[in-house]
């Protein structure tokens, strides 16, 4: 099942950058806000960002295309440039301001320890929103021992989505004792079901209904407990 053809107005960003197979005109994204995500985390995870206290902070978006923006801080596109997301961890530490880092996990690795090895300074505080494919446990311990031996708090939340439905429509904060991501939904709009091990998303619209029912992800999965 495929998404219907959206439609576009005046004022919308489109993006071509955002995984689908579909590569017809109209195979786009129409970027969004980010929304309240922040407000989302602290009321969901408040431990993630327990040492941004009231500050706002800086969001550095390291994907390769714009992702939309963020009423609750201060963005920064860096297009998978190392200088100009370097630039802005420095910028962090001079506000005295935390950081959303957001992107996959290689990258923001790249990123983390060629900063940090640089004898660059770091942010006191930085949130690592992930996505793209999952991140192992050890690859997640190895960012946030990085930061810390640089006095950086690190936190993690990890992002499923596909781009025929929308990004981040899964999150998860926690694992289980084999590693395992915990994903849940992230909110009310979004419908998870499974035929076998085959993972399924719905998403609905205000008016209760379907912008896209039982997409097909191509990925695996299983009920929590299951």
């Amino acid at each position: 099942m495929t998404r219907p053809k959206p439609t576009i107005s005046a004022g919308d960003v489109l993006s071509y950058s955002s995984g689908s197979t579909n590569r017809d005109p109209h195979g786009f994204r129409i970027t969004q806000k980010g929304g309240n995500l922040l407000g989302l985390i602290k009321a969901r995870w408040p431990g993630l960002v327990a040492t941004f206290g009231d500050r706002m902070p800086i969001v550095i978006n390291t994907y390769p295309a714009h992702i939309g923006s963020f009423d609750f801080g201060v963005t920064v596109d860096s297009y998978l440039s190392y200088t100009t997301a370097s630039r802005a961890l420095h910028l962090a530490h001079e506000e005295g301001l935390p950081v959303m880092l957001l992107g996959q996990t290689l990258f923001l690795a790249h990123l983390l320890f060629k900063h940090a090895g640089g004898g660059h300074p770091m942010p006191d505080s930085i949130l690592c929103g992930v996505g793209g494919y999952t991140t192992p446990r050890s690859l997640e311990n190895a960012l946030r021992d990085v930061c810390e031996r640089h006095g950086t708090h690190m936190s993690m939340l990890h992002g499923y989505g596909v781009a025929e439905v929308d990004a981040a429509v899964l999150l998860a904060a926690t694992r289980s004792e084999k590693g395992e991501l915990l994903y849940e939904r992230r909110s009310p709009d979004v419908e998870v079901d499974f035929a076998g091990t085959n993972l399924l998303l719905s998403l609905k619209a205000p008016n209760g209904g379907y912008i896209i029912e039982r997409f097909p992800t191509g990925d695996q999965g299983r009920q929590q407990g299951e």
